[in-house]
């Protein structure tokens, strides 16, 4: 059947395979997890912090982006249960760390980055 064809060329995915129930519902594609987040800059609030360099490893994934015109910043396509560390640098400002769990989608708001003086 047709169904039977998509089955089997798919990418099928249990929702919480450590129960062990093997389940009569199966998932397709299911979107991985995300962390975003905001940066600022505490002597410049009132401008948008864009350029700010956020790398996110978790030991064996390791991606780096800037922050764009709004100083947002995202990183998709996580794995789930997974902790992962945030490094936010910006030149002439202390840098951050974070570390966050992707139990569910993460967005951590804003992030103060404080000037180094």
């Amino acid at each position: 059947s047709e169904i039977a064809r998509f089955m089997k060329s798919a990418s099928i995915e249990e929702l919480h395979p450590e129960y062990g129930l093997e389940p009569n519902v199966v998932y397709v594609d299911l979107p991985k997890r995300f962390i975003a987040g905001e940066v600022v800059l505490v002597d410049r609030q009132d401008a948008c912090a864009e350029g700010v360099k956020v790398t996110i490893s978790n030991g064996t994934h390791k991606q780096v982006c800037k922050t764009d015109f709004l100083g947002d910043f995202e990183f998709q396509g996580l794995e789930s249960n997974q902790t992962y560390r945030l490094l936010i640098e910006y030149e002439g400002y202390r840098p951050e760390e974070l570390e966050v769990k992707t139990q569910v989608d993460v967005h951590l708001g804003k992030i103060v980055l404080q000037s180094r003086k």
